[in-house]
């Protein structure tokens, strides 16, 4: 990963220099801006993060940002509260933090200092809310042991991303990773496709197929929408899991098969248990560990990362790299409910590319159920920010306005301003009023 700086003088890796007697948080956050791509530097350093001291919280704090000047500081607080953050920045820091920091929130402070942190792990999951953190402890987990996986989750979640990064992240993942759509395979297919066929078995059999499933041997089998399996081909998958081999048709022979088994479906499987549409054995081999992942909607942090993911993916394609979302935009996906969830999140990213010629992707290239998204609704500390931007945009930097719009009092929006370091009149070009001192 690396980053890549917005102001004049750029250089390919900053340097940062992270100070305070707190060593293990001082590594914990140096670890972070290693994986973003800075180079650590106590001397000449392009970024300054200061953490706060003990007893007194900004000892030091103007020393360090007179030394350095002309580069950006971070101010990093333990409890916090909002004097201690007027305080900061009237000392000269220029963004204000709280322990415990994500890697998301220390991006977004970045991307505020005009620092863009680019994430190449696009293929990866992406996103760094608590869910997704979770997520990836589980992967981590699991991946490692041979265990069956039943991924469950709304259509649109990403389960097979999900099931390619256990198989990624396991002792199979020099092996094949095969997928079964068990909701498109006809059941007059299952036997042939699965377990293969021998020449001549039936009519068109001019050769013989070793079957999907002695194809993935070494490897890992993903049965997507598992729920979707009749009742008649449901025994025989339990028995080419049970036996760990399958017979072709045509054949009187048995061939050994070694995959390991994981099953995605956006159905309650236990709830088609009950009504006799599943079989009970069935579930129990495929649930031995049971992995949900959760809807977007549940993880609003996760939306201006993926969304930004995204661009980065499908921009290049249209011959627009320079193309970014506007904070207006960003705000409005992060309020929107996704029912389609991350795959509806890809579409209309590559939507809006195609809507607007303009590189700044504002709310009017959104389609309509996303422009309308509920504006009051309270959004994760990550996106607050480009929330009252917007809402500061959208009421022409008249701040009354603006606290009717996100539902707060002006004493709300003033707090908020003072904690995000918000200037009015350089977010508002037609406003001429300062950000208050108090």
């Amino acid at each position: 990963m690396s980053i890549n700086w917005s102001a004049t003088d750029r250089v390919a890796a900053p340097r940062v220099f992270v100070t305070g007697r707190d060593a293990p948080e001082r590594e914990r956050i140096a670890r972070m801006l290693v994986e973003l791509g800075a180079d650590l530097c106590a001397d000449r350093a392009d970024l300054v993060i200061v953490l706060e001291s003990n007893g007194h919280p900004l000892v030091g704090l103007r020393e360090i940002c007179q030394r350095f000047r002309a580069s950006p500081v971070i101010f990093v607080a333990y409890s916090g509260s909002e004097h201690l953050a007027v305080e900061a920045f009237r000392s000269g820091a220029n963004d204000y933090l709280r322990i415990p920091i994500t890697p998301t929130g220390l991006a977004e402070s970045l991307r505020r200092l005009h620092i863009e942190p680019r994430d190449t792990d696009v293929p990866g999951l992406i996103g760094e809310s608590p869910h997704t953190q979770n997520l990836r402890l589980v992967i981590k987990r699991i991946a490692v042991t041979p265990c069956s996986v039943l991924i469950s989750g709304e259509t649109g979640t990403g389960k097979d991303l999900i099931a390619r990064l256990i198989h990624e992240s396991s002792p199979r993942a020099q092996g094949p990773f095969v997928t079964i759509n068990c909701s498109a395979l006809p059941e007059t297919l299952f036997e042939s496709e699965l377990f293969g066929y021998e020449r001549g078995a039936f009519t068109g059999a001019q050769a013989t197929s070793i079957g999907r499933l002695q194809a993935a041997s070494g490897g890992t089998v993903l049965l997507d929408e598992v729920g979707e399996l009749s009742l008649t081909t449901q025994p025989k998958l339990l028995r080419a899991i049970d036996q760990r081999e399958v017979q072709r048709l045509g054949s009187r022979r048995h061939e050994t098969i070694d995959v390991r088994w994981v099953a995605a479906t956006n159905r309650n499987l236990q709830e088609l248990v009950r009504s006799g549409l599943f079989r009970a054995d069935l579930f129990y081999r495929l649930n031995v560990y049971s992995l949900v992942v959760p809807p977007l909607r549940e993880r609003p942090d996760d939306v201006p990362v993926l969304a930004r993911a995204f661009l980065r993916d499908c921009a290049p394609a249209y011959g627009r790299l320079g193309a970014a979302f506007t904070d207006e935009a960003v705000a409005r996906l992060a309020a929107y409910e996704w029912p389609g969830n991350v795959r509806e999140l890809r579409n209309v990213v590559e939507s809006s590319v195609l809507t607007t010629e303009s590189d700044a992707i504002g709310i009017e290239a959104l389609p309509p159920a996303v422009r309308g998204a509920d504006f009051s609704t309270p959004l994760p500390v990550e996106t607050e920010r480009v929330r009252v931007v917007a809402a500061l945009r959208a009421s022409h930097g008249n701040k009354s306005e603006a606290a009717q719009r996100l539902n707060w009092s002006r004493m709300t929006l003033y707090r908020k301003l003072a904690r995000h370091r918000i200037d009015v009149t350089s977010e508002c070009d037609s406003v001429t009023a300062k950000l208050p001192r108090e």
